[in-house]
């Protein structure tokens, strides 16, 4: 085995004397998540000059990857109690009632 195998980094490409990232999407994300990852592949082009430079920033995309990818599938952080939620979605659906009999014509302010 060369030594050039053994140093090789996952996601890493390069072509004519520039560093490229590389990932692929999995499946379910993608279709889960279209407009976050519309394409199989992130390609990106790195800033690294060096291979030990473009290592380092393909490490880092990598986590910020992995970051991104849990945090698409985690419930959201804030909980509403259930009361809450429903005294909220009773007060959206009067403003809502109003403006629709607003529109109409049926609903006087006080200015009126």
């Amino acid at each position: 085995m060369a030594n050039d195998d053994m140093c090789k980094q996952i996601g890493l490409l390069s072509c004519e004397n520039a560093y490229y990232f590389q990932a692929r999407i999995p499946q379910d994300i993608g279709k889960q998540f279209p407009l976050d990852f519309s394409k199989p592949v992130i390609r990106k082009r790195l800033t690294a000059t060096t291979l030990a430079e473009a290592k380092a920033q393909v490490r880092q995309l990598w986590a910020d990857l992995e970051t991104r990818f849990k945090a698409l599938g985690e419930p959201p952080k804030t909980h509403l109690p259930e009361a809450e939620a429903n005294r909220f979605l009773r007060q959206l659906w009067h403003l809502e009632l109003m403006r629709t009999k607003q529109a109409a014509g049926r609903v006087w302010t006080n200015g009126r």
